[in-house]
């Protein structure tokens, strides 16, 4: 797989974006794996990885016959996973492991992530809600 091209952005919404972006044309969803901030508050640096990354946990101890629902874990422990660090208000992007341990998705629609509403879309959503009335 090829690495983005583009390694440095203005700020960290744009990094975010662009990764999303670049990696979705690719079939591949990207999600934060965790993040770190300042004593301000503001993000200082982001690990992202592949939405197959990690191993289910079986939090509840639930077994075969004892759960609910009889439903597959999608993730896979993928080790795809990139870097996003501030330094000098601008946001550098770092390669830690390129590779993904399964194909790309032929349809994106599969991956939550990808179907998940941006900000300005929430927005819209509010908008057209408060927008709307009912008739009785």
């Amino acid at each position: 797989m090829n690495p983005p091209p583009h390694n440095q952005f203005a700020t960290y919404d744009e990094l975010l974006e662009y990764v999303h972006a670049f990696y979705k044309a690719q079939g591949y969803a990207i999600t934060t794996k965790r993040s770190r901030s300042d004593l301000k508050g503001e993000i200082k640096n982001i690990t992202l990885g592949c939405d197959r990354s990690g191993l289910y946990r079986n939090r509840s101890n639930l077994t075969d016959d004892t759960r609910y629902k009889k439903t597959a874990s999608r993730l896979i422990d993928c080790p795809f996973e990139l870097f996003g660090t501030r330094h000098n208000n601008l946001w550098y992007l770092e390669i830690q492991n390129l590779k993904h341990i399964h194909d790309a998705s032929t349809e994106m629609s599969g991956h939550p992530i990808i179907r998940r509403l941006n900000i300005e879309q929430r927005k819209m959503v509010k908008q057209m809600a408060a927008a709307s009335t009912r008739s009785h």
